[in-house]
């Protein structure tokens, strides 16, 4: 009786230990975190998915630190913006376009780090490479135009700004910037007409 108890038992006690070390792994942490906090195959619950995103996150996962980085950075459900940096940053280190764009607006607006230009131009940039979307491009032309000098070039932000619009951007940044720079003659010669055009589009 014992050895038929046995070798019943020792099959499940092997299944539940391989269980127990998939469900614990980052990929598995990252899939139930992710599953709250987007309410798919368990309840919408913002609060009982971040330890599982931050075990993910802390494993190594990159879609968890990005996600948990935008969470923090956005307040959503609550604003922690050390714990913000601390993911977008370990994202970035990964190449994660998403969280490197979100980094370099926290270096470029001083939030949860201190007010860096260069470094988020730097980082805008690197985003840009990773991931070379218009949107992103018009966000980079509209910093490089709005930034104070010496960090400012009204020169790129016009042909960033040009190189959006034939792109067909989805936002009118592009022809916000290049109004500006057409109105007061940033990086181009001034011709009013040209931006009023702009302006229009």
């Amino acid at each position: 009786m014992r050895i038929v108890l046995i070798l019943t038992l020792v099959p499940i006690a092997v299944v539940c230990i391989l269980l127990g070390i998939y469900v614990w792994t980052p990929d598995m942490q990252y899939e139930i975190g992710h599953a709250y906090t987007e309410g798919t195959w368990l309840p919408k619950n913002h609060e009982a998915g971040l330890p599982f995103l931050e075990r993910a996150a802390d494993g190594g996962k990159v879609e968890a630190q990005s996600e948990l980085g935008r969470e923090y950075l956005l307040g959503n459900p609550k604003q922690d913006l050390s714990k913000a940096i601390k993911y977008l940053s370990l994202a970035e280190s990964k190449e994660d376009s998403g969280s490197t764009y979100l980094l370099a607006y926290a270096y470029e607006t001083g939030l949860g780090v201190s007010q860096d230009y260069s470094k988020a131009i730097s980082l805008y940039e690197k985003a840009l490479k990773l991931d070379p979307m218009a949107s992103q491009r018009a966000e980079l032309a509209f910093s490089l135009l709005t930034l104070p000098k010496p960090y400012a070039d009204y020169k790129k932000a016009y042909d960033m700004a040009l190189e959006s619009t034939r792109e067909a951007a989805p936002s009118p940044i592009p022809q916000w910037c290049l109004g500006m720079t057409c109105e007061y003659g940033l990086g181009t010669d001034k011709n009013l007409s040209k931006a009023e055009e702009w302006y229009k589009k």
